[in-house]
């Protein structure tokens, strides 16, 4: 389901359990989950049912993608940003994450927080997310903490 309100072209909220929504997950899967011998599960895919879905489309392709997951009513989660790697280094995952934080805050909440793959910590830095700690092993690869007040 589109979100008109949009200032980015190709922007989108993308409904959970939506068509739209499962080519989301299947962009995910490819870039996030299966180069590491993975796949998200019926059950997380259940847990995603009050999350917020974000997604961006170029014609008919979705080509990003993000999900927005509450903690509490002031704090939120960017998880599962994904951008398809024939789409990279065209602003998209930059579009992407200032969308996700327009979303956030226009929900109220006033800080985002992440788990940052150590490859995508610059980007997230370029963007004014603070590292917190010290890296950590999540799905088998180093993640960093990381914060931005919204």
């Amino acid at each position: 389901m589109a979100d008109t309100g949009s200032t980015d072209p190709g922007l989108h909220l993308v409904r959970y359990g939506s068509e739209d929504y499962f080519s989301c997950v299947e962009l995910r899967d490819a870039v996030l989950r299966r180069p590491l011998g993975m796949s998200l599960s019926e059950a997380q895919i259940r847990e995603e049912a009050e999350d917020i879905h974000l997604g961006c489309r170029v014609r008919d392709r979705w080509v990003g993608c993000a999900v927005l997951t509450p903690l509490g009513r002031r704090r939120v989660r960017l998880r599962q940003m994904a951008v398809d790697p024939a789409y990279r280094s065209r602003g998209i995952g930059g579009a992407l994450l200032r969308y996700a934080e327009q979303q956030a805050r226009a929900r109220g909440f006033v800080e985002c927080m992440l788990h940052a793959r150590e490859s995508a910590v610059p980007f997230y830095l370029k963007a004014g997310y603070l590292g917190c700690g010290d890296l950590f092993i999540e799905v088998s690869v180093p993640h960093l903490l990381m914060r931005k007040r919204l």
